[in-house]
């Protein structure tokens, strides 16, 4: 999987959290793009070039290496972009060779993807992709004919929604028959107002496909696949740049998930061994581990979703601020406090009564202020699709942490209940920490 494939994910599943959090029940569907031309490329550059022991040792690496080559000689033989419409046609009217082959390589990419969800936390409810619905985009289309909604060009024979005054005209069915993404996106709709009945369908895909999404849900309205009774909603985002250029699998240019994975771990290993060098070799893989997933997920979410990214690794694994590794180690380290009272105070530490609460300090206000608006920030972040005002929140919060925590000594507070009232302050900060995270799809560690 490539490092572009990543953000609806991350964003998707984040968006999740937040919806179930405040009392939605969620579908997370990945919508497959396993269907389409792409196929007949990867198809005819197989039948061509394939090299089967290479597939068995390293199937999705081999396989890319071939969609990529295919492009690379296309540019000198554009027949080649004909041969693979063709195949395509072919492969879309049952041909048995090419759907066993295209099946085959579907479940070679979604054992792939898997490796990576797990490792990233992230689950699917459906694989409902779009080859699902290759019968019922061809129904669309003859439904679409019959209601108005689009009409048979006299002169290619392609199927076309006409333009209006708000967006362009474009293709339902080409002319050589073949359905299209917007056929099987029209399909899809119908499919999940009429089965899964949402109060939202929510897209979360790349701004590049703003366009697409506007035509989509005009037409699903004026054919009535989507119902009054259902909101659709496109949440874009941004790209992820390398050298502020985006990145393509056609061009190989394609950074893979598993690499990224691979040296953030290997940079929280290094930035945690010179920090704490009494971790155990256990430890520091479990740690590193959290870290570096957690770096990758939170430099996505951390910025409006609509903004380009890139990756800076100074940034992202900075303890010192704007990065998940500052707030998993303020979370420790207020852990730690935790325990070092419990070890100095035994048998003082309690929750204590409403009416018996007190604070002095202004920092111990301004964080007790912070920590009550925490589900409003989390009701905002859902309504307005936006993770990030929750990582703005709990970085926010961690930072009046640290002033109070600058300000006064708990260790050094003599009167038990002002004690134990700033005790519950820095549990209540590390509980949010840890949950605010946890909707982020990030972990804490118990060591950094």
């Amino acid at each position: 999987m490539g490092v572009g494939h990543l953000r609806s994910t991350i964003i998707g599943q984040a968006l999740a959290n937040l919806y179930e959090k405040t009392g939605y029940t969620v579908i997370k569907d990945n919508h497959l793009g396993d269907w389409g031309t792409q196929f007949g490329k990867l198809l005819l550059a197989y039948k061509q070039w394939g090299n089967e022991q290479k597939i068995a040792e390293n199937p999705i690496a081999e396989l890319k290496d071939l969609y990529v080559k295919f492009h690379d000689l296309a540019k000198e033989n554009p027949q080649m972009e004909d041969d693979a419409r063709a195949l395509f046609v072919k492969l879309e009217n049952g041909d048995s060779e090419l759907t066993a082959l295209w099946k085959r390589f579907r479940e070679l990419s979604i054992i792939d993807f898997e490796k990576m969800y797990k490792r990233l936390g992230i689950s699917f409810d459906l694989y409902v992709g779009e080859s699902f619905f290759i019968k019922d985009a061809e129904n669309a289309v003859v439904d679409c004919l019959a209601k108005g909604a689009c009409k048979i060009d006299e002169e290619t024979g392609a199927v076309v929604v006409d333009s209006d005054e708000n967006m362009p005209s474009f293709l339902l069915r080409k002319q050589d028959g073949s359905t299209l993404y917007m056929s099987r996106d029209l399909a899809a709709m119908k499919f999940r107002s009429e089965v899964l009945n949402p109060e939202s369908i929510l897209y979360v895909v790349g701004s590049e496909q703003g366009l697409n999404f506007k035509q989509l849900f005009a037409l699903a309205e004026k054919t009535g696949y989507l119902p009054s009774s259902t909101k659709a909603k496109h949440i874009d985002f941004g790209m992820i740049t390398v050298e502020g250029k985006k990145m393509s699998t056609r061009k190989g240019t394609l950074i893979e998930l598993e690499d990224l994975l691979k040296q953030s771990v290997e940079k929280s290993r290094e930035i945690l061994s010179q920090k704490n060098p009494t971790l155990t070799q256990q430890e520091l893989d479990e740690i590193s581990e959290i870290v570096g997933v957690g770096a990758i997920l939170y430099n996505d979410l951390h910025q409006s979703r609509t903004k380009n990214i890139s990756f800076d690794w100074d940034r992202m694994l900075d303890l010192e601020g704007g990065s998940a590794a500052y707030l998993q180690y303020t979370y420790v380290r207020i852990q730690s406090i935790l325990r070092k009272l419990t070890d100095v105070y035994p048998g003082e530490m309690k929750v204590l009564d409403e009416n018996e609460i007190s604070f002095e300090a202004k920092s111990e206000f301004s964080l007790a202020k912070k920590l009550m608006i925490f589900p409003q920030v989390i009701a905002k972040a859902q309504k307005t699709d936006s993770p990030h005002d929750l990582c703005v929140y709990l970085e926010e919060l961690t930072l009046i942490f640290n002033s109070f925590y600058n300000e006064v000594s708990i260790i050094r507070t003599e009167d038990v209940k002002l004690r134990n009232s700033r005790v519950m302050l820095g549990s209540a900060t590390a509980n949010v920490i840890r949950n605010g995270l946890a909707l982020l799809n990030i972990r804490v560690p118990e060591k950094m």
